[in-house]
């Protein structure tokens, strides 16, 4: 019985969430899950929700955070997910994960972070490939549309300059491959 806003006439009978779930090393435990899945709920719940949401305390707060870490415990329990989440890295490869992730820019380039951890190019690009499944350019594309994709939901940022803060040398080269990897443009997935 959550009232709904823009006009709308009739309470909340649906939530969706949309997850981002990594794991300290940088694995995304959702990482080739594409399907939306659907879980019923306690219709009591969802009062006690409203409740708690309008309330203010950290008691509030973190009853909410509990709610959804269940909900996605259950969401796990009937869909499962996230096969390789145990994964280790080596030094080389966490270290250039965690590199990326903090500096994260389509100007990132593989000789750079090679030397940051003292190998060759070659060696960085090959344990990356091995031990991640994905090719170092491969990965910083995969971050940077994973990060637009958080910023065009979570924000009214122009495309002209999300495009300049991820590194991008054009709008039109962000949308080109932001199309290819979501197979829309920024302005659709933004709709």
């Amino acid at each position: 019985d959550l009232p709904c806003g823009y006009r709308c006439q009739t309470p909340v009978q649906k939530v969706f969430f949309d997850f981002n779930l990594f794991m300290p090393n940088h694995f995304d435990l959702l990482k080739g899950f594409s399907q939306i899945g659907q879980l019923d709920v306690s219709p009591t719940l969802i009062p006690r929700i409203r409740t708690r949401y309008l309330g203010s305390s950290f008691a509030d707060s973190m009853w909410i955070q509990s709610c959804i870490c269940s909900i996605l415990y259950n969401f796990h329990d009937k869909y499962g997910f996230a096969a390789g989440a145990s994964t280790q890295y080596s030094p080389h490869v966490a270290s250039t994960m965690d590199y990326i992730q903090r500096n994260l820019s389509a100007r990132l380039r593989i000789e750079d972070l090679a030397a940051r951890c003292f190998i060759s190019k070659t060696s960085l690009a090959e344990r990356f490939r091995k031990e991640v499944g994905l090719t170092l350019g491969h990965y910083i594309d995969t971050q940077l549309i994973s990060y637009a994709q958080r910023l065009l939901a979570q924000s009214d940022i122009s495309l002209e300059k999300l495009s300049s803060e991820l590194g991008y040398c054009s709008q039109f080269y962000f949308s080109t491959c932001f199309k290819k990897h979501c197979h829309m443009s920024p302005a659709q997935y933004r709709k």
